[in-house]
């Protein structure tokens, strides 16, 4: 964090001059000295007028030409500590035995907290490093574990099919987490389908619709798209992800409806338990759960942060409108 020093006041500046010149008094007292004993000795009025208006006209000259190096002084000294760097040259004659090792003392101190800076982040993108080497490795193991369900099939294959959806969710979306994290991470845009999007995420969630019977409303529009195409479903299917999640706790026939507005936003609609309106504004909150996630106790409350943050990444607008009680619609606005 940078932090800039300002300009200072001239009557602080002058009175820290005046603090300084202790030494400036020994002439000044002098002066008065001589003007005494003048005044002593009985000298004419002329010579004592004259010999007074010199010698204070003197002191006044010397006391404002040495207020003027001071204030230059000071106005350099800010200047070098607003643009100090730990390998900075600066003429350590123009300052005061103390204000150099102030100077002195701030480079090492910058010097140091470069070292710990760079240290920091050769440590970030390590760890960022082995995270997403991990993440994509995990992926091997999640694919044969679906052809094996595939194959196998078993009385628990929906609970099966569940737990491994939900590895391989939370597993994209730390991936896509990262990605979005770090800051030399480039997005792919391209033109890509919403069509193919949405078809994706509903053959992957398709498992959820036939075991719990949940009605998907959708027709296909036959509009593209340009932006990244991984990130675009990734929120989407967030979305329909929480759709899924809380429709299934309402007594009413889940439905879910998914519609493209106007040819620029994507519409989700549920008839879920709903969002209670204190929890509305805070759904985009990273961890934030809400009344519907406690209830029930495995929500992590990453899913529409992670969306949020993908929108904000690729140009688009998440807005919610919901009621509890009576569902909830999600728009996805994506901007020209």
């Amino acid at each position: 964090m940078e932090i800039k020093i300002e300009k200072l006041d001239l009557k602080i500046i002058f009175r820290a001059f005046l603090r300084e010149q202790k030494a400036f008094l020994f002439p000044v007292v002098l002066i008065l000295l001589q003007l005494f004993i003048l005044f002593l000795i009985d000298v004419k009025s002329d010579i004592f007028i004259y010999t007074s208006i010199l010698n204070i006209s003197l002191l006044l000259v010397f006391f404002l030409i040495r207020f003027l190096f001071f204030y230059k002084r000071v106005n350099k000294f800010i200047y070098i500590l607003n643009n100090l760097e730990f390998d900075n040259h600066f003429d350590k004659h123009d300052f005061s035995l103390i204000e150099n090792i102030a100077l002195l003392k701030l480079q090492k101190l910058l010097r140091n907290a470069q070292k710990a800076d760079a240290q920091h982040r050769e440590l970030i993108l390590e760890q960022e490093e082995y995270f997403m080497l991990w993440l994509h490795q995990i992926k091997t193991p999640i694919a044969a574990m679906d052809l094996l369900l595939q194959k196998n099939k078993t009385g628990d294959d929906f609970q099966m099919r569940k737990a491994l959806l939900s590895i391989d969710s939370y597993t994209q979306m730390a991936l896509h987490y990262l990605k979005l994290q770090t800051k030399n991470s480039d997005l792919d845009f391209a033109e890509f389908s919403i069509d193919t999007a949405l078809q994706n995420i509903f053959r992957k969630y398709r498992c959820f619709f036939i075991y719990k019977n949940i009605v998907l409303n959708y027709k296909p529009v036959n509009l593209s798209i340009i932006t990244d195409s991984i990130l675009f479903e990734t929120m989407i299917e967030q979305i329909i992800s929480n759709a899924l999640k809380y429709s299934c706790l309402n007594q009413k026939a889940p439905e879910i409806t998914v519609f493209v507005e106007n040819t620029n936003s994507i519409v989700i609609k549920d008839n879920g338990t709903g969002i209670s309106a204190s929890d509305l504004p805070k759904v985009f909150d990273k961890g934030y759960c809400g009344q519907n996630g406690k209830n029930m106790q495995k929500a992590t409350g990453i899913g529409l942060y992670l969306a949020k943050k993908i929108a904000d990444s690729i140009n688009c607008k998440i807005e919610i409108k919901s009621k509890l009680g009576y569902g909830t619609t999600v728009r996805v606005k994506m901007k020209k």
